[in-house]
């Protein structure tokens, strides 16, 4: 016996300006570390760039480009810090990136589910 499905939403409730909303933001996060990194910033909070770059073994032209990344989408927040003359980055999730790390869980919990 088949069990009737109930809709969560329907195609008409979607937009086409909300399908491209959609693929930006998978776009801004499908690149390689970048579910690292959000993870990363979901578990430790701030980190500096050198243990960013030392914790997930990324070369540091990535981990630039992935960070600068998520810093124009509005997901990172940089904090510079001078010690002396050596200028140090920190980074971590802006509030804002709490429903997205919320999203990541489930979007995990899913994947474990089609195993």
């Amino acid at each position: 016996m088949q069990t009737k499905q109930t809709k969560i939403f329907t195609i008409e409730d979607w937009t086409n300006d909300d399908c491209l909303m959609v693929q930006n933001t998978f776009e801004i996060i499908e690149g390689r570390y970048t579910l690292l990194l959000l993870a990363a910033f979901g578990l430790e909070g701030e980190m500096s760039f050198g243990r960013l770059k030392k914790e997930l073994c990324i070369n540091s032209k990535t981990l630039s480009y992935r960070l600068r990344r998520l810093e124009n989408a509005g997901i990172v927040t940089n904090r510079r810090v001078y010690e002396g003359k050596v200028e140090k980055s920190y980074y971590s999730l802006n509030k804002a990136s709490d429903e997205l790390l919320e999203l990541l869980k489930a979007f995990r919990a899913y994947s474990k589910a089609l195993q």
